[in-house]
């Protein structure tokens, strides 16, 4: 598949040098084909918030209408990107009086109906469950947030979703007014684990980029054909590496043939020619003996299979 950009990162500091390069990579649920538009709403609104819980959290009043919608943006952020899906971010707050980990009934289905017209979308996600909380003293942020997915055509909650995302930050506070600073400090905190929720959400039904990163070889017995494919490697220069690594290949040494033919692989990766990236890994190991490409003819057989179900979901 194409890859949104071929730039890469380097990082030659600590241990082996490592190219990084952004992936494509398949939801782990197919939409339905009639399914091209949807809409976004809130419906995690309590009418009653709480304060204090028990001494051992704390919120901050009004942060979840907040951070809720950050949760919703991480969500549009990874659709949008993919490209499957056309998202539209809809003005629709919907209050709740239910206990605010639990999902209240779904929503009647004129209402999604009306609201599927209203926007010109085939399908509405619901944002029924949103909870945060800064916990004390541990400094740990965490969300529970729960989606469902409604079906306008077929009538039916197409997906429903509830999971907790957290994140402990540094360090441990040892008085209630430190603690209080910190909430007042950390509200961001709860905004960047709410997107983040949004995300993981938005990967489980659509298409989104993740980043890889393969560790590569700059030079091995002096060979000046593999020192040469590294550094056009580390140019993105493509062609110009496949022609010096292929000539490093030429090399009466079994290393620089097992390194040169690891590189290679990863310049197919990265240009998406994932067939022939494992032809390569598998000439590394069996041909060659170079251990540190063992098991990566795997990982390019698991790329292999995620790209026929992306090819089948981007349809």
């Amino acid at each position: 598949m194409t890859i949104l950009s071929c730039s890469v990162m380097l990082f030659l500091i600590c241990g082996a040098p490592t190219i990084s390069f952004r992936v494509l990579k398949p939801s782990f649920l197919n939409i339905p084909e009639h399914i091209n538009s949807i809409g976004v709403i809130d419906r995690s609104v309590q009418i009653k918030s709480k304060v204090l819980e028990g001494g051992l959290t704390a919120e901050i009043p009004g942060s979840d209408k907040i951070a809720s919608q950050f949760a919703l943006d991480g969500l549009i952020n990874v659709v949008r990107n993919a490209d499957r899906l056309n998202v539209i971010r809809t003005s629709r707050v919907f209050t709740r009086n239910t206990a605010p980990e639990t999902f209240p009934e779904p929503l009647e289905w004129a209402e999604i109906a009306r609201l599927c017209l209203e926007f010109k979308v085939d399908a509405i996600i619901a944002l029924e469950i949103f909870d945060s909380d800064y916990i004390i003293p541990t400094k740990m942020t965490r969300v529970t947030v729960g989606f469902r997915f409604y079906d306008n055509k077929k009538k039916e909650i197409f997906d429903q979703k509830q999971f907790t995302h957290q994140l402990v930050w540094e360090g441990r506070v040892n008085t209630l007014e430190g603690a209080i600073n910190l909430i007042i400090d950390k509200e961001n905190a709860i905004k960047d684990v709410s997107f983040d929720a949004g995300m993981i959400y938005g990967r489980r039904i659509s298409p989104s980029y993740y980043t890889i990163e393969r560790e590569y070889y700059r030079r091995a017995k002096k060979d000046l054909n593999l020192a040469e494919g590294a550094r056009m490697m580390e140019a993105n220069n493509w062609d110009a590496a496949i022609d010096a690594l292929q000539r490093a290949m030429e090399s009466n040494k079994m290393k620089v043939k097992g390194r040169a033919a690891h590189n290679l692989a990863i310049v197919y990766e990265i240009l998406g020619d994932y067939p022939q990236a494992k032809i390569w890994a598998q000439d590394a190991w069996g041909r060659y003996a170079n251990k540190d490409s063992r098991h990566y003819s795997y990982i390019l057989e698991q790329r292999i299979r995620e790209d026929q179900i992306l090819l089948e979901q981007q349809r």
